[in-house]
């Protein structure tokens, strides 16, 4: 067998794997309903934490 051949042969089923997948995913889809979205009223505008360090750590200790 050519290499055209079992490259076109690979590609053939690669997608066919794909589109097996895509199917089996679609017909069964998620078994609960989707997290609600991560929206602003969760937070307050403030995200520096309590008590947190803003200063950079000395020299010589970093990564």
């Amino acid at each position: 067998m050519k290499a055209p051949s079992k490259i076109t042969g690979f590609i053939a089923a690669l997608i066919a794997v794909f589109a097996l997948s895509f199917g089996a995913g679609a017909a069964v889809g998620p078994d609960t309903a989707a997290p609600p979205a991560h929206g602003t009223d969760m937070h307050t505008t403030d995200t520096t934490p309590t008590g947190a360090v803003t200063e950079p750590a000395p020299a010589g200790h970093g990564h």
